[in-house]
């Protein structure tokens, strides 16, 4: 019996999620083999993303990604090179087949311009003779931003537009000059200006309901990401305090600002938060929206890894509110505790220690947790995650040995939730 693409992609979620890292190897190859694989531009069967797993390079797969290099179709062009980032860093593809891939893409991307032309640029990265060409390409970026009129009057495209170009300018955001960040960030401002009334008026059901907020929730974003990259060159700016209350009034509306001000209202002569921010950053942190909460987590890593903040006070105020809520809230600070462990976090002794009670009580009262249950599996899934990484990154403390408990798959019911165990310690280890 033959299904079509959108019915193998709805089941090929549950079968990752079901399936243990020995076998996924060739549940991915036969995927590769029979299926069209989803990108941007294309329908088709999604991969499993942070699984870490190797699995064999086929001919007819190499073919398929030589051929979409060798198309003037811009979305074929996309597929072979969303293949290639797939395929990359697997451990089985050989290095002949590597060299010959590396080729291809200096090929294609020395006549075409893209956002996944801009992209391979961090993959592969350019030889001497293709600074000149990648140059260019991000001059073109900053020009095709800095032209563009973006004032939303009752349509999505120009915003649509601002999302396309800014994500252009921040792919390559690290190689720009002072003078193209100082000219982006004017013309930031000035959209934002000509557009503040619009995206924060009370009355939002139009632009709620008509698919609106989206793009000005990614805008907000991709203006996020690129500040907080180019805080050097943007800080003479003379209306650097409007942009700041632009912010205020767009964070009342959920957008995401508060790394953005974690900056701005930072001391000039310590680049340190002020105590107002730090108890602004514990509330959040808890806020009843949940982007609130989401972007509390970036401008607390943010704080501490970017701009060297001491978040001790921080932690330990959501150390204590843990002990107390028992609802999807948790979700976000164990999202917070994943990242920062990543980021070999562990200025404070007795962090892993508070990690490792946390996981505890979870683990114990996950029952009586005020959950639904895709809820509470999202909860023990992030538990498990932090309980693989933790076990690698705490194996050899003999000081204050650890345990971080864990729910195996009899506990949980449901291998997705084993699995983000699994893949803590596959990440950690990597």
């Amino acid at each position: 019996m033959a299904f079509d693409e959108h019915v193998v992609s709805e089941i090929m979620g549950y079968v990752y999620d079901s399936v243990n890292s020995d076998n996924l190897p060739s549940v991915i190859s036969l995927v590769l083999k029979n299926h069209e694989v989803m990108t941007p531009y294309r329908r088709g069967v999604p991969l499993p993303t942070n699984r870490g797993v190797s699995y064999p390079v086929e001919k007819n797969l190499l073919d398929k990604i030589y051929e979409g290099f060798n198309s003037n179709s811009e979305e074929e062009q996309s597929r072979s090179y969303n293949l290639l980032s797939i395929i990359w860093d697997n451990k089985m593809l050989n290095q002949r087949d590597r060299m010959k891939l590396e080729s291809a893409v200096r090929v294609w991307r020395s006549t075409a311009y893209s956002a996944d032309v801009l992209f391979s640029y961090n993959l592969i990265k350019p030889h001497e003779d293709e600074v000149v060409r990648l140059n260019e390409l991000i001059a073109k970026c900053v020009d095709d931003f800095c032209i563009g009129d973006y004032t939303f009057k009752g349509s999505s495209i120009p915003l649509s537009d601002w999302v396309d170009k800014l994500e252009k300018v921040c792919i390559q955001s690290s190689r720009l000059t002072e003078e193209q960040a100082i000219r982006v960030f004017e013309h930031i401002e000035k959209m934002l200006f000509v557009n503040i009334d619009a995206f924060t008026k009370d009355d939002e059901d139009n632009i709620v309901f008509g698919g609106i907020r989206s793009n000005i929730d990614m805008i907000m974003q991709l203006v996020s990401k690129f500040v907080c990259k180019h805080t050097d060159d943007i800080i003479g700016n003379d209306n650097l305090w409007m942009f700041g209350d632009m912010l205020q009034k767009l964070l009342k509306k959920g957008y995401h600002c508060l790394p953005m001000l974690v900056w701005l209202t930072s001391s000039r002569e310590t680049l340190l938060m002020d105590d107002g921010m730090k108890e602004r950053l514990k509330n959040t942190l808890f806020s009843k929206e949940p982007s609130m909460r989401g972007q509390t987590v970036s401008a607390i890593v943010y704080a501490w890894k970017e701009r060297n903040n001491d978040i001790t006070d921080i932690l330990d105020h959501m150390f204590s509110v843990l002990k107390v809520i028992q609802d999807e809230r948790v979700v976000d600070s164990l999202i917070l505790i994943e990242r920062l462990l990543m980021e070999e976090f562990d200025s404070d002794l007795y962090f892993s220690s508070k990690v490792e009670s946390l996981l505890t009580k979870i683990h114990n009262n996950v029952n009586d947790y005020d959950l639904e249950t895709d809820e509470k599996i999202e909860l023990c899934y992030h538990a498990n995650f932090i309980a693989g990484v933790a076990s690698v990154k705490y194996k050899n403390r003999t000081l204050l040995p650890l345990n971080f408990p864990y729910f195996d798959q009899n506990e949980s019911g449901f291998n997705d939730v084993f699995l983000g165990y699994e893949r803590g310690k596959q990440i950690a280890e990597s």
